[in-house]
């Protein structure tokens, strides 16, 4: 008897299960949820049936178009729904922030590269990342252009560590470094990013 009793639970489990996934797939076909462009064209379709005195057949095509047919004996009713979906594309925000302006220039020319946080006051800069890309890596250091680190680094066109001087372009309050692997390609689209 337990285990009927057990069996039977599974059962209804296992239904259960099924129908919140089939929902739930539902969901998100009808929300859009893809990788296709703004409007989707996919369809997908669920079938329920239930045998009693009469038939009933719910059929769900993609986001779009619902049809839903009733059959009671010899007569049957078709209802058709559509539905259009808009969407828009948001506006692009513009950063005022130099970093992520970079970044998001670099995103926009498919340049590949990793971001990577900086001590920036080892050379006495607010603010630095390395960039690595396929062309070579750079650093980018943010200076108070008051400060008495910018007006040496401006003096000796290059950022000091210590005693040592890593030379650089240095404009605007920004110390642009490239590493030796740094292809000449690499150093003109980020300086025409920086400074335009």
């Amino acid at each position: 008897m337990a285990h009927r009793r057990n069996s039977r639970m599974k059962w209804v489990l296992w239904r259960a299960g099924a129908a919140v996934i089939a929902v739930f797939l539902v969901g998100l076909i009808s929300a859009g949820c893809s990788n296709a462009p703004d409007t989707s064209t996919k369809a997908a379709s669920v079938a329920v049936t239930k045998t009693a005195a009469s038939s009933t057949t719910t059929t769900k095509t993609s986001a779009i178009t619902k049809t839903a047919t009733t059959t009671k004996a010899a007569t049957t009713t078709t209802k058709t729904t559509t539905t259009k979906i808009t969407s828009t594309t948001p506006s692009k925000t513009v950063s005022n922030d130099p970093f992520t302006k970079l970044d998001d220039s670099l995103d926009e020319l498919n340049v590949y590269f990793q971001k990577t946080w900086m001590a920036a006051e080892a050379v006495g800069a607010k603010e630095g990342y390395k960039y690595a890309t396929r062309s070579g890596t750079f650093e980018l250091y943010l200076y108070d252009k008051g400060s008495d680190a910018y007006k040496a680094a401006v003096k000796n066109n290059a950022m000091a560590l210590g005693d040592t001087l890593f030379p650089a372009i240095i404009k605007e309050g920004f110390a642009l470094y490239f590493y030796p692997n740094a292809k000449a390609e690499l150093k003109t689209q980020i300086q025409g990013i920086l400074f335009p």
